[in-house]
């Protein structure tokens, strides 16, 4: 990349790609820039190479947005794309797995899990333990998001 680094395509796709200078954003994406009608305007390299329409999202499957082969990237809604998202940055002695909240007023089951759906958040339940609040958000994920689903890694 023009300004350090490097991204991962494939081997067929090299030539092509490697005839225009692309840089990677702050985010951590590859683009380019491109005048168009006396206009600037970014091409992002994961659109390029997975051909993504206009009004569709390209996900990363394994989320790093430096790996832009074709098996990485399938088409997507920003719905579904949200799904193969990392948790939020945790607080310390807060909740370890996505959708999972401690809920310090309630004895019994402190344990909350939820799981965001078209713009709303959907409670899942109240639980004994963190790891079952983290199993209810995967299940929900599973039967929301599918294949796109990240998953909690719950070891029993």
């Amino acid at each position: 990349l023009s300004n350090g680094g490097f991204t991962i395509v494939d081997a067929d796709l090299f030539p092509l790609l490697n005839s225009t200078a692309w840089q990677r954003s702050t985010s951590g994406g590859v683009y380019r820039s491109q005048s168009r009608f006396g206009k600037t305007e970014t091409v992002l390299m994961h659109r390029v190479v997975n051909e993504t329409p206009n009004g569709v999202i390209t996900d990363h499957r394994n989320r790093c947005r430096i790996d832009n082969t074709r098996r990485n990237l399938r088409n997507s809604t920003k719905s579904l794309n949200a799904g193969n998202s990392i948790p939020r940055k945790r607080k310390p002695g807060g909740p370890v797995f996505k959708g999972v909240f401690y809920r310090k007023d309630l004895v019994s089951k402190p344990w909350a899990a939820r799981i965001g759906s078209d713009k709303t958040l959907k409670h899942l339940g109240y639980f004994e333990t963190e790891e079952l609040a983290a199993e209810a958000y995967n299940r929900a994920a599973i039967a929301r998001y599918g294949h796109h689903a990240l998953l909690n890694e719950v070891k029993t």
